[in-house]
């Protein structure tokens, strides 16, 4: 979903009013490849969520910028306090003022976005001059819905605000996290859970709070910092290099889609709808490793799961959707209609 922006005008407004979003945007989007099966079974858990980082970590070299700087128990922490810390720590690599920590009522309105599929905005209308929000769903946790927001959201992403025909959305959720807010407290508020159709949802809030605001905070970047977080170093923010080439697709004889490599062939041998379920079949050489997401068309709906050669999506609204199965660098997608 487009990732809202609101700054607003009074007497004061002037000086508060943000001059965008800080640095370049990357040539090429970075997606999320092939996750272990625990992210199945225990998708917050500490080798899925490591699994996730190492992702990010691709990304950001693939900007040729130094990995993220995480707390040793980075997985163990409630999700909205990982989100504040990768926040912090890609402001901080692009000289932006870190998020001075997360507030209840900040909290409650992102979660306020998850229960109502839409970006979330401040219920309170005094305490600040302007916000971002982002909002994802169907991600496998909170960090690989970050991942998207920062590195996979360009130009043939899952972003629907970014399409060949208007390109004003793209890269619009990392916008949305690097936005050059002007003076004021920065606060935060986040959320994840479950959407009103049983998805898995995640949302963020940054406000730029107004000369009256005076938070409570429940969780502090002090409080990372003295947990070990802290700042990756910086390089150039503006220059970023294009991420490792995509892999190549086809259709095979008879139908069936297929993705080849030097070693690897990946193969859709059967895709089953039955109601609100969908049922997939591959075939791959023993031991590969493969990675299915579902996503939505006309919404950033994104199901990601590790899979097997047999993998079922379950409770899924009606609507047209997108397999995509992939093994590293290679992927294969399928079009999918839920009635």
């Amino acid at each position: 979903m487009f990732p809202l922006l609101i700054l607003l005008g009074g007497p004061l407004a002037g000086s508060a009013l943000a001059s965008g979003p800080a640095g370049s945007d990357p040539s090429s989007n970075y997606a999320i490849g092939t996750l272990p099966r625990a992210c199945e079974t225990a998708p917050t858990g500490s080798v899925c969520v490591d699994a996730v980082v190492s992702y990010l970590d691709q990304a950001r070299a693939s900007l040729g910028q130094p990995p993220y700087s995480l707390p040793a128990d980075f997985a163990s922490l409630a999700p909205i306090q990982q989100t504040l810390i990768l926040t912090n720590e890609d402001r901080l690599l692009y000289n932006l003022a870190p998020i001075s920590g997360l507030t209840n009522a900040l909290d409650q309105d992102a979660a306020e976005g998850v229960t109502t599929d839409s970006d979330p905005e401040p219920s309170s209308s005094d305490d600040w001059y302007g916000f971002t929000s982002n909002a994802a769903w169907g991600d496998v946790n909170m960090v690989a819905a970050y991942e998207g927001w920062m590195y996979d959201d360009g130009p043939g992403s899952d972003n629907v605000d970014c399409t060949s025909s208007d390109a004003s959305g793209c890269w619009g959720h990392r916008h949305d996290i690097l936005w050059e807010f002007g003076s004021g407290t920065l606060a935060m508020g986040a959320a994840s859970g479950t959407d009103s159709s049983g998805n898995p949802a995640y949302t963020m809030l940054l406000i730029q709070g107004s000369p009256a605001y005076n938070p409570v905070f429940t969780y502090t970047w002090a409080q990372a910092l003295a947990d070990g977080a802290g700042s990756s170093g910086s390089s150039s923010p503006g220059g970023v290099v294009s991420s490792a080439p995509s892999g190549t697709s086809s259709t095979g004889p008879g139908g069936d889609s297929e993705a080849r490599g030097a070693r690897v062939a990946i193969k859709v041998k059967l895709v089953q709808v039955r109601g609100h379920r969908v049922t997939v079949r591959v075939t791959a050489p023993r031991g590969t490793g493969l990675s299915c997401s579902l996503r939505r068309a006309g919404r950033h709906f994104r199901r990601l799961k590790a899979c097997s050669h047999t993998v079922t999506f379950s409770h899924l609204p009606a609507g047209r959707y997108q397999l995509r199965i992939s093994s590293g660098a290679l992927t294969v997608t399928r079009g999918v209609r839920v009635r």
